[in-house]
């Protein structure tokens, strides 16, 4: 215990000598400074000694300016090497800047040479936006530093993904964490599952919104000095600085700007917008369609019946357990919902079994499209299905592979026609809580994946509206045991624990998710993508959606998102729990998300994930998720079954608000 008491004083001490040691910091003088015919570009070189505090100072950076258009200014400082991670276009396609003119532009952006800041103001009535005067700019090789000033009690909205209040809590210290994480229960002043580092500022003089174009983990504080001047830090652990300044000046024009630049969001199937059911627990397939049918009979349009991990086998993607959902079953389950103008969707995750005699890992394996250790191996940890690979959604191969595996298992003529896919624990999550984890020790431990229930017996129940082979006579039998442009860059960087700790509320930025070592088919690594593998997921079931059916709008709900992920899928707030708090909460969020983040369908768990729902909460629920632009009711395996149609009163609000 004393070497303990020890280590954590050293530890709060370090901090406290780093946090004093970076005002000592110079700072950068500009030189060179050349207009172009859209903007300017500029050398900045490191002021005086280097401070070092959290990784080595970059002695050289190059600031370019693009006034993109008359609402859009583009500020981009990088190291002059270009060692340092930026995000590809290939992942996220930038806005096009060919129409912008200095002089036509709405908003100015001025700089100071030495020590090097700059403002963003309005045009006309010079009003300072965003002005980084406050504190030098640190750019090292594993923390990067900028502040700007705001007026006094700011008006600020965004940087999510959290739990907390709309409008953010600017009176006192307050921090958001992006580095997306699995969080359940969702709780408040922590990280999420996803990371969107833009913000809006609403003024009576009009709105401004500002986007960071940055995936690595960062802390971005709302803070006040010690004289009560407020300011915005931005501290990240990686990447460049790469900023986007909208003008506005109304919050709908600002959200608009905002989607222009990151790419505007997909447009939904129509059957999307309607009702949706699902639970974690629906045991067999006749339960699936008890569901649809007790709908029917309760008179509450059912648009969407969901399919969480329940119906694999030992929770393999691309399977069906072979007694409780066997395939010819589910084919005729998902053939009657489309006879009665219904939908299916069912969940994949990104965590792939090591089994040796499963042809999906088989198939993969071969094609190279996993995650790779540093010693060339499959990296792998542990999820739902066991010992588990993750696909490389980053590189051509691994896309390529996931797109192939869905077209295969999804196939209209031979397999599952669903409608839609539900990508779930795509942070990633990782069930190994540290970096000595034994993946498959840890999946024997846990009894992961567990064995499935034994078929339930002949209930005698008969399901309307659904065939002959799903009533009483029909059913199943008993279960019987059995490389890139950026550098790798960065050598000497410490990828397992920087010198700056974000306030990640996991502690370690690989603890219960992919290493952050590992790297990626191109050369970059988790510590620098980690942010993106769930945008890369979504992107790859979306194109194995089109390419299934080109004609088809596709559908897919994600977990994780990071900026543009709305240009592929919708997205649900997570693991919530059955209380009125977060039934507050999810209207902060969907105001969050499709005002400030360019997500338009969003949604909470109706009633809620966690925990009992009681009658008179989901009523209200119903009535609210009825105007949440993704409206669904999902259950963990744990809480009592909560479908609408098990109370009078939540029949009637649910009639009534659908």
């Amino acid at each position: 215990m004393a070497m303990m008491g020890l280590l954590i004083y050293l530890s709060l001490f370090i901090t406290a000598v780093a946090a004093a040691s970076i005002d000592t910091c110079p700072g950068y003088s500009a030189s060179n400074v050349e207009e172009t015919t859209n903007g300017l570009t500029a050398d900045l070189t490191l002021l005086g000694e280097p401070c070092n505090v959290y990784g080595i100072d970059a002695p050289e950076l190059k600031l370019v300016v693009e006034y993109q258009t008359d609402k859009r200014l583009h500020v981009k400082i990088y190291d002059a090497g270009e060692k340092v991670y930026q995000i590809p276009e290939s992942i996220i396609p930038r806005p096009s800047k060919s129409s912008g003119k200095i002089e036509k532009s709405d908003i100015v952006f001025d700089l100071q040479e030495k020590p090097f800041s700059f403002t963003v103001s309005r045009r006309d009535s010079k009003e300072v936006l965003f002005d980084t005067s406050a504190a030098n700019l640190i750019f090292e090789s594993q923390y990067l530093r900028l502040r700007t000033n705001l007026p006094n009690d700011p008006n600020i909205y965004g940087l999510g993904e959290h739990s907390d209040s709309f409008r953010l809590p600017t009176d006192s210290s307050y921090r958001r964490t992006l580095w997306n994480r699995e969080a359940i229960l969702i709780p408040e002043n922590t990280n999420l599952y996803g990371s969107h580092p833009t913000y809006l500022e609403h003024r009576e003089s009009g709105t401004h919104g500002v986007l960071f174009m940055n995936s690595n983990g960062m802390d971005i504080d709302l803070n006040v000095t010690a004289e009560g001047d407020h300011f915005l830090e931005y501290n990240t652990i990686g990447g460049i600085l790469d900023f986007y300044f909208f003008a506005g000046p109304t919050p709908t024009e600002v959200s608009k700007q905002h989607a222009e630049a990151i790419g505007l969001a997909a447009m939904m199937p129509y059957w999307s917008l309607g009702f949706h059911q699902a639970k974690y627990g629906y045991w067999d397939v006749y339960t699936l369609a008890e569901v649809v049918a007790n709908y029917s009979t309760a008179n509450i349009p059912l648009e969407v019946l969901w399919a969480d991990i329940d119906y694999m086998d030992l929770r393999k993607d691309f399977t069906t357990d072979p007694e409780l959902f066997p395939m010819d079953k589910m084919r005729e389950l998902v053939d009657t919902l489309h006879s009665r103008q219904q939908e299916f969707v069912m969940m994949l995750d990104p965590g792939i079994s090591t089994d040796s005699t499963y042809e999906s890992f088989q198939r993969g394996d071969k094609a190279g499209a996993f995650l790779k250790a540093a010693d060339g191996s499959n990296y792998r940890g542990v999820q739902w299905a066991g010992e588990v690979v993750w696909p490389d959604y980053h590189s051509q191969e691994g896309h390529d592979w996931w797109v192939d595996e869905m077209e295969r298992f999804f196939n209209p003529e031979t397999g599952l026609d669903i409608d839609g896919v539900w990508n779930d624990m795509n942070e990633a999550s990782n069930f190994c809580a540290d970096l000595n984890c034994d993946p498959a020790q840890l999946a024997k431990d846990t009894n992961t994946p567990p064995q499935p229930p034994e078929s339930r017996p002949n209930t005698g129940r008969p399901i309307p509206g659904f065939p002959d082979s799903f009533q009483p006579d029909g059913t199943l039998s008993k279960r019987q045991d059995a490389s890139n442009e950026w550098d790798k860059a960065l050598a000497d960087r410490d990828l397992f624990n920087p010198p700056y700790s974000i306030q990640n509320a996991m502690g370690n930025l690989s603890v219960k998710t992919i290493y952050t070592n590992i790297s990626n088919h191109d050369g970059t690594v988790q510590y620098d993508t980690h942010n993106l593998y769930g945008l890369n997921m979504i992107k790859a079931t979306y194109d194995g959606m089109i390419k299934r059916k080109p004609n088809k709008r596709p559908f897919v709900l994600t977990r994780s998102t990071f900026l543009h992920s709305s240009a592929w899928s919708a997205h649900w707030f997570g693991d919530n729990e059955s209380s009125w708090a977060h039934y507050r909460t999810s209207i902060a969020q969907m105001l969050g998300f499709t005002a400030v983040h360019n997500y338009p369908m969003v949604g909470s768990d109706v009633c809620g994930f966690n925990g009992k729902a009681g009658e008179n909460m989901c009523s209200r629920w119903a009535l609210l998720g009825a105007f949440m632009p993704f409206f669904r009711n999902h259950a963990d395996i744990a809480a009592p079954n909560q479908e609408f149609y098990l109370w009078e009163s939540v029949i009637k609000a649910a009639q009534k608000g659908y």
